[in-house]
């Protein structure tokens, strides 16, 4: 497994990275809206991924650092999004590329990281949990 900074030459694969998430939690999106996600979070955003022997991306996390809301003082790191394919889930992938993130926002100064998702990763308490209602 190979881990390394994402950048705008990973957009096609990982397009269909995402893609293969959205239909695995039956999501209709649609691989152009994805392309413009991507680009948006590849240039205003930091991103890992990990790329499987074959050269494809197996994983990502993407992630912003920024100022606390309630410290100003004070910098946090945010998931934005993270994504294993099911092939190599429980293998470590997902909580090396948590590392990387962590380890990044650590050395930009950041004192703490949030991560929203379906289940807290190791060593995560509970913070808040989002809740999402279609309208």
């Amino acid at each position: 497994m190979a881990y390394k900074p994402a950048t705008i030459n990973d957009l096609d694969k990982l397009s269909e990275l995402v893609l293969l998430y959205c239909k695995e939690i039956n999501y209709n999106a649609d691989l152009e809206s994805i392309k413009q996600s991507l680009k948006m979070q590849l240039t205003h955003t930091v991103a890992y991924v990990a790329e499987g022997e074959d050269g494809d991306i197996v994983g990502v996390i993407s992630f912003a650092i920024m100022p606390n809301p309630f410290n100003h003082h004070e910098k946090i790191g945010r998931k934005i999004n993270a994504f294993v394919r099911e092939d190599y889930r429980n293998k470590g992938v997902g909580s090396d590329l948590l590392e990387l993130a962590e380890m990044y926002c650590k050395s930009e100064g950041a004192t703490k990281f949030y991560y929203t998702g379906k289940a807290a990763p190791k060593d995560y308490l509970i913070h808040e949990i989002d809740y999402v209602k279609e309208l």
